[in-house]
């Protein structure tokens, strides 16, 4: 016997597997203000115009599964924000190097910033947000969506922090066994 699937059933079908394929969106907020800087490369990614070193803050992170994923980055305070992708690494001193894009004004906007990229699950990539001139600085939040888990990896002084905290800890325990009576 043949069975035949109703329009209903085929649309809950497509439901049921839009629902399961839901994207996911991680959001951060930063500020320019005070970090490092560079010289940024222009939104072709093919030089580096003549301009002073602008200020920088740089977001690493990690997806769980390939695709594509929807960056956004809004400049709070008035301020004209530009941003870049970089994978699998960033260096600031050769800024083109790993550079996947970069967007200036989103739809003609100054101060939003968005682009969309093809990432690969388990590649380390850095978001980067900077101004579009040294001038430029301040306060942004920002947002990565896709169909995978966004991760963000730990600076290498998170690392170093927690290795200090557990030798303090195992210090500590180390001197109170030696201070407990023995009997």
């Amino acid at each position: 016997m043949i069975r035949k699937h109703t329009p209903l059933a085929l649309a809950a079908a497509l439901l049921f597997i839009a629902h399961g394929a839901s994207a996911a969106t991680f959001e951060f907020t930063g500020t320019t203000a005070g970090g490092p800087t560079f010289s940024r490369p222009v939104e072709t990614l093919d030089f580096i115009p003549t301009i002073d070193p602008v200020a920088y803050s740089a977001f690493e992170f990690t997806v769980s599964s390939t695709g594509f994923y929807n960056f956004l980055s809004v400049a709070n305070g008035g301020w004209d924000n530009f941003t870049l992708l970089y994978g699998p690494g960033f260096n600031p001193a050769f800024p083109l190097t790993n550079a996947i894009v970069a967007n200036d004004d989103r739809n003609f906007t100054a101060g939003e910033s968005a682009f969309s990229a093809n990432l690969s699950a388990g590649v380390r990539y850095t978001y980067v947000t900077t101004g579009l001139e040294s001038m430029a600085f301040g306060a942004f939040n920002n947002s990565i969506e896709g169909m995978g888990t966004v991760t963000a990896v730990p600076e290498p002084s998170t690392y170093l922090m927690l290795a200090l905290g557990l030798a303090a800890l195992g210090c500590k325990r180390l001197s109170a066994r030696r201070a407990a009576p023995r009997g």
